[in-house]
């Protein structure tokens, strides 16, 4: 009985002052891995910290996908590997610019100095899935784009618990930078993982942890719900001809009345872009 005990993975979590965003660490037996390491390099010295004062040993750093937010740190956790999409790995040159950019952008902002980051260097970047171990805990990665082209999540069934990335941020209100229909198609996939592992945590990259198998299945379904109502808007207002950016401030009007979200006006651009087909 004692080994079993022993072999239950602890889950920690570290809030970033940046974007409401989470740092999750996976700790069983002395063995550690980070997912999404974390923002600024003062939260990843303290995290760093935290789960060594654990008695725990970073083996694994697992970047669920390309965007700036998640691909910080890893170079904090010196002998760890790196694993990430084989997609992330696979990001040209005009993409990692681009990334690149956005994390100098928000660095200048808040006065971050991190001359030594570079793009991400895998110890071993996967195609659809992988599995690891942390301890004796197993932890799988599976390919989910939608949010991304190169998003993944992670899952670990001994907790109960599976790391949504940026799906489930903000029920009600997705983080669609990809394609509308993939999106869809993934939170249809953390349905049934959900299913399957029996998860009672749902972990996003921002904001709360979603508790309980109820309030994760209401999460997905305003999701779902939201791009039900999104997708028949822009649907509407494209048979009376308005003008591109007149119909997507339209749709953010209709979807959420007294507010005008650039995500949802984003959401609608990206949902219009599915109609045309492009």
């Amino acid at each position: 009985m004692g080994a079993d005990l022993k072999s239950v993975p602890v889950i920690l979590r570290q809030r970033s002052r940046f974007w409401h965003f989470n740092a999750h660490a996976i700790l069983c037996e002395g063995e550690a891995a980070v997912v999404d390491p974390g923002i600024f390099p003062d939260e990843l010295d303290r995290f760093a910290q935290t789960i060594a004062a654990r008695g725990a040993r970073v083996r694994e750093v697992i970047l669920t996908h390309s965007h700036h937010d998640h691909i910080r740190g890893w170079q904090r956790f010196q002998g760890a590997r790196v694993v990430v999409p084989k997609r992330l790995q696979e990001k040209d040159a005009t993409a990692r610019a681009r990334i690149l950019a956005a994390k100098a952008a928000v660095d200048a902002k808040f006065g971050v100095d991190d001359p030594g980051f570079s793009y991400p260097e895998p110890g071993l970047a996967f195609d659809e899935e992988t599995t690891l171990y942390v301890g004796g805990s197993e932890v799988l990665l599976r390919m989910n784009p939608g949010h991304s082209d190169c998003s993944s999540v992670v899952i670990v069934p001994a907790a109960r618990a599976l790391f949504s990335g940026d799906y489930l941020v903000s029920p009600g209100m997705p983080y669609c930078r990809w394609r509308v229909d993939r999106h869809v198609g993934a939170l249809e996939n953390v349905a049934r993982w959900a299913e399957e592992f029996a998860v009672e945590t749902a972990c996003p990259a921002h904001n709360d942890p979603i508790q309980g198998k109820a309030a994760i299945g209401e999460a997905l379904r305003l999701e779902k719900e939201y791009f039900d109502c999104l997708r028949q808007i822009v649907a509407e207002l494209f048979q009376q001809k308005l003008p591109e950016e007149e119909l997507i401030k339209e749709t953010a009007r209709r979807i959420r009345p007294g507010k005008l979200w650039e995500q949802d006006r984003d959401n609608a651009r990206r949902a219009l872009r599915e109609l045309r087909g492009a």
